[in-house]
C-alpha cells in the first residue's frame, strides 16, 4: 500500500518546529493526520517489511553424492530467509523411480532450514538422479549417483587417489588387501551388500571373498584380508559420509576404520590397509567409483547473483552440449549414463535466479574405457 497515493499536503505555509504538521486525507475538509504520527505509522511497518523477505530455495543437499542401493539419505533444504509465520511448503521431485523423495515438505515458520530422507529402491545399473526443491519459480537440485549392489566399484583413498586392490591378483583366503595405482582390474573391483542391519558385505570380484579384519581382532593396525564371507561382525561395513563423495568404512565388530597404513602421507603403491581408530584423516576417507561413470568439480564463482550451476555434455569438441542436469546449488555432478569406448566433453554454466546462464566454462574431456582395455590391462598382472 502506498500511502502518499492517497494523501496531500494540506498546508504550504512553513511551520515552526514545535508546530504539528497537519494533511487532509483524500483532500476531504476534517481528515486532518498528524505528520508525526505518520512518520511513526513508517517506521513501525519497516521491520515488519523486512521480515516478511520472500523466502525461496537457497540450496538442497542430500549426504552423499554417491550412494550404494537400495538405501537411504539424507538431505536437507536451506533458504534464503526464514519462512513466513505458519511455514513455508516446498515441493519436491526425483526425476528417477529409483530415488524417491516426498512430495512436499513443510519448514516451520521463522526456520530457513529442513531435513528429508531419500530413499533408493534396487537396481540393476548404476544411474543418475537429480532431487530438485521449488518454492515458487526457485528451482534448485542436487546429483546422486546411484549404484547397484550388482554392479562392482572401485574403492578409492582420498589421500593418494589408488584403489583397494587384494595383493597378486590371488584368490587365497588370507591375501593381503592394499593400496594400489588403479587399473579396473577385477581384484580392484569390489561388490557392496546390504545386509539387514544397514551394513554391507564387500565382496571382491576376482575371489568372490569379503573384506576381512584378520582374525577378528579389536587391536589398532590388525590387517585386512580377503576370507570366505560368514557373516560375523568383523566382516560388515559401514558407510559413513564424510562429504564430498567421500565415506569412512566401519567395522562393525570395533567401530574402527579402514585405514591406509602410514597415514596421510603414505601415498605408495603396495601399502597394506588395516583397522584403526577413526581419526578422519583422508587416509580413512574412500569413495566409489563405477567402472563407468564421471565425476565432476568445479570452482564455485565468484559473480554475484549466481544461483546454481548446469552441466552439459557433448560428444564433439566445442559442442554442441545437452544440458544434462537441473539447476544445480553445489559444485559437483557425477554422470552414471556413459558408455563404454566413448568419449565425452563436458561444459558448465552459472545462472542466476532468472535462469538466465552465463557463457560455457572451459572444456574437459574423458574417455570411458572399453571392456578390451579391461583386459589388456588384467592380463599384465598386479604385484
Amino acid at each position: 500500500m502506498y500511502l502518499n497515493d492517497k494523501i496531500k499536503f494540506f498546508s504550504s505555509r512553513r511551520k515552526s518546529t514545535n508546530e504539528a504538521s497537519t494533511f487532509k486525507s483524500g483532500g476531504k475538509p476534517g481528515n486532518a493526520v498528524l505528520l508525526g504520527l505518520l512518520a511513526f505509522g513508517l517506521l513501525a511497518l519497516a521491520p515488519l517489511a523486512r521480515a516478511q523477505a520472500r523466502a525461496e530455495v537457497r540450496s538442497v543437499s542430500c549426504s552423499a553424492v554417491t550412494m550404494v542401493s537400495p538405501g537411504t539419505l539424507s538431505c536437507s533444504i536451506t533458504l534464503t530467509a526464514p519462512a513466513p509465520i505458519g511455514g513455508l511448503i516446498v515441493q519436491l521431485t526425483s526425476n528417477s523411480s529409483a530415488l524417491t523423495v516426498p512430495p512436499s515438505i513443510l519448514i516451520e515458520g521463522s526456520k530457513s532450514s529442513a531435513a528429508f530422507i531419500a530413499t533408493a529402491s534396487s537396481i540393476s545399473a548404476e544411474e543418475t538422479a537429480t532431487v530438485t526443491a521449488i518454492t515458487g519459480a526457485a528451482r534448485l537440485g542436487t546429483a546422486v549417483a546411484l549404484l547397484s549392489s550388482t554392479s562392482p566399484v572401485q574403492v578409492i583413498a582420498k589421500n593418494s587417489g589408488k584403489c583397494l586392490d587384494v595383493r597378486g591378483y590371488s584368490t587365497t583366503a588370507g591375501a593381503i588387501v592394499q593400496q594400489w595405482s588403479c587399473a579396473g582390474t577385477e581384484n580392484q573391483q569390489w561388490l557392496f551388500t546390504a545386509t539387514a542391519d544397514g551394513s554391507y558385505e564387500v565382496e571382491s570380484v576376482n575371489s568372490g571373498m569379503s573384506l576381512d579384519v584378520n582374525g577378528n581382532s579389536s587391536s589398532n593396525g590388525a590387517s585386512i584380508i580377503q576370507y570366505p564371507y560368514s557373516g560375523a561382525a568383523n566382516a560388515k561395513w559401514k558407510l559413513e559420509p564424510t562429504g564430498s563423495g567421500y565415506y569412512t568404512l566401519v567395522v562393525e565388530s570395533t567401530g574402527k576404520c579402514l585405514d591406509v597404513t602410514g597415514g596421510p602421507s603414505a601415498t605408495s603403491n603396495g601399502i597394506a590397509v588395516q583397522q584403526w581408530s577413526c581419526l578422519g584423516g583422508t587416509n580413512q576417507a574412500w569413495q566409489l567409483v563405477s567402472k563407468h561413470n564421471v565425476t565432476l568439480t568445479w570452482d564455485a564463482s565468484t559473480s554475484s547473483g549466481v544461483a546454481g550451476y548446469y552441466v552439459y555434455r557433448g560428444s564433439t569438441s566445442g559442442g554442441p552440449y545437452t544440458k544434462l542436469s537441473s539447476l544445480l546449488s553445489g559444485t559437483n555432478y557425477v554422470d552414471g549414463n556413459v558408455a563404454a569406448g566413448q568419449t565425452y566433453y563436458y561444459a558448465t554454466t552459472a545462472a542466476n535466479s532468472s535462469d538466465g546462464e552465463s557463457a560455457y566454462s572451459n572444456q574437459v574431456q574423458t574417455v570411458i574405457p572399453t571392456p578390451l582395455a579391461e583386459l589388456i590391462t588384467r592380463s599384465l598382472g598386479q604385484q
